[in-house]
C-alpha cells in the first residue's frame, strides 16, 4: 500500500513538472497611445528605435518600464520646418498609458 501511495504521489508531481502547473505566469504587458500636437504625422522613435507608425497611434505588447518616445516631423507643403518632440513615460503591466508630445521648431546649432 505504502509504494503504491509512493507511485501515486511521483506521478502527480511529475505531471505538474511537465505540465507547467504552479508556475508563474510572465509580467502582462501595457499599451501606449502616442499623440502629438499641433498636428498628427510625427515619425516616432521609442527607446532609440523607429516604429513604422507615426502619430497618432497605439503601440501594444509593451514590456512594463521607462520608456522615451522622440518624435520629428519634416518639413512639406504645410510645414516649412523640421518640428521635434521629447517625453518620458512609464507603461504599467496590463495598463494603457497616454502621452501627449508638444512639437516645436528644431533648433539649428
Amino acid at each position: 500500500m505504502r509504494q503504491s501511495k509512493t507511485t501515486v504521489t511521483l506521478i502527480v508531481l511529475t505531471a505538474l513538472t511537465l505540465f507547467g502547473c504552479g508556475q508563474q505566469k510572465p509580467p502582462e504587458t501595457g499599451r501606449l497611445i502616442i499623440a502629438s500636437e499641433p498636428e498628427t504625422g510625427a515619425d516616432i522613435l521609442l527607446n532609440g528605435q523607429r516604429l513604422e507608425q507615426q502619430t497618432q497611434t497605439t503601440v501594444t505588447d509593451l514590456s512594463p518600464g521607462h520608456y522615451v518616445i522622440e518624435l520629428v516631423r519634416s518639413p512639406n507643403s504645410t510645414l516649412d520646418t523640421t518640428q521635434t518632440g521629447q517625453a518620458e513615460v512609464e507603461v504599467k503591466s496590463g495598463k494603457l498609458t497616454r502621452v501627449l508630445v508638444s512639437l516645436s521648431p528644431m533648433k539649428l546649432v
